[in-house]
């Protein structure tokens, strides 16, 4: 499974904890609250860790052979 695939699974699980957290916290159940807390905090991991893994992706890449402006006074 690529890192697309992860993402997508990493994402439903998070959402579905947070609709359960929500169904869960409406129903006076005091554990949806922790859900809830515990999908966004997924979500934002999640992020972040696809953000750091696709910034290497692209930095590591060749660069283009571009020449030096010939007028470079800014």
């Amino acid at each position: 499974m690529d890192i697309y695939g992860v993402w997508t699974l990493c994402s439903r699980v998070c959402q579905l904890t947070i609709v359960a957290g929500a169904c869960g916290a409406l129903a006076d159940w005091r554990p949806g609250a922790y859900l809830i807390a515990a999908g966004l905090t997924g979500l934002v991991v999640a992020h972040a860790t696809i953000a750091l893994v696709e910034y290497r992706r692209v930095m590591s890449r060749a660069w283009p052979a571009v020449p030096p402006l010939a007028d470079d006074d800014w």
